[in-house]
C-alpha cells in the first residue's frame, strides 16, 4: 500500500497519521502541496492507492469565511478530483474537534464557538 497525506504530514493530526502509517510500514508520501494545486496534487498522487486527507485552514482567531471556504470546500474538491485522475482507489477524510474547541461536558458541535 502507498498512501498520500495531504498537508505534507507537518500539521497536528498529519503528522500523527504519517507516523502511524509508517510504524505499520506503509509507504507514506507526504510532501507538502497546496490543496488549490490540482496539477501538483495528482502528480503527488501518481502510484498512491489510497488517499488521506487531513489538511485544512482553520484558526480561532481568523475569520475569513471566504478563506476557509476556498481552502476546506474547494480544496477538498480539488484534492478528490486530483485523487481520481491519479487512480486513487480509496480515501480518508478526517477534521478535528478543534475546529470547534473543547465543550465541557458533551460533544462540540456547529453551533459552538471556538474558545475566545
Amino acid at each position: 500500500m502507498r498512501a498520500y497525506v495531504t498537508g505534507g504530514g507537518i500539521g497536528f493530526i498529519g503528522g500523527h497519521v504519517v507516523r502511524v502509517l509508517r510504524e505499520r510500514g506503509i509507504d507514506v508520501r507526504d510532501e507538502y502541496v497546496d490543496l488549490l494545486d490540482g496539477p501538483e496534487l495528482e502528480r503527488s498522487m501518481r502510484g498512491c492507492d489510497t488517499l488521506v486527507h487531513v489538511a485544512a485552514l482553520y484558526s480561532y482567531d481568523r475569520r475569513d469565511a471566504a478563506a476557509l471556504a476556498r481552502v476546506n470546500i474547494g480544496g477538498t474538491r480539488t484534492v478528490l478530483a486530483a485523487a481520481a485522475r491519479a487512480g486513487v482507489r480509496r480515501i480518508v477524510h478526517t477534521s478535528s474537534a478543534g475546529t470547534c474547541g473543547p465543550v465541557a461536558g458533551r460533544p462540540a458541535t456547529e453551533e459552538d464557538a471556538p474558545p475566545a
